[in-house]
């Protein structure tokens, strides 16, 4: 029989006797976790995937497609520039995308994206709604600018005014997980 914290269950393997678990924690105790933390991936990366997919969406067969590429281009590259985690970048809100879009394309001097989110972030707990410019243009060429305009015209192309920007067809906001 082998031996679990809630269960057990029948088996001939040495493996999963009350010695080898054992062992196997004192092993552990003594050798410890050999750990790789995550890198970061080289901006010529990102620069490089932003080319891949502008040849995407310029070979785009249907408007739906276009809009599939426009979003995933704004969630990679909108993310990567506001230094959003995986959960966060599906919280940017529509309503204020399209309000204030123009007023941050517009600007004199630092054109720029306002990414508008709504919900909890990074530990806060008073404010639910946050404005984070990022560049509409980088210094390393990420075109922000290119790629929200694009995705805005989608959105006011589909009336909408409201919600996640990043939604399913129910109108549910999607999960970066998924």
């Amino acid at each position: 029989m082998a031996r679990d914290t809630n269960k057990l269950f029948a088996t001939a393997s040495p493996t999963f006797s009350l010695w080898f678990e054992r062992f196997m924690g004192g092993a552990h105790k003594r050798m410890g976790d050999q750990t790789n933390p995550d890198l970061a991936l080289p901006i010529g990366a990102f620069v490089e995937a932003q080319g891949m997919l502008e040849d995407d969406w310029n070979r785009a067969e249907s408007v739906q497609e276009a809009e599939e590429i426009e979003e995933l281009a704004c969630a990679i590259l909108g993310g990567l520039s506001a230094a959003l985690r995986g959960e966060e970048i599906p919280k940017l809100d529509a309503a204020g995308l399209l309000q204030h879009f123009e007023e941050g394309r517009d600007h004199p001097t630092k054109p720029h994206v306002p990414l508008c989110l709504l919900g909890r972030f990074k530990g806060e707990r008073g404010e639910r709604y946050h404005i984070l410019p990022i560049a509409w243009v980088t210094d390393s060429g990420i075109h922000n600018g290119r790629w929200f305009s694009r995705l805005v015209r989608s959105l006011q192309r589909k009336h909408k005014e409201h919600g996640a920007v990043f939604s399913d067809r129910q109108g549910k906001r999607k999960h970066a997980s998924r």
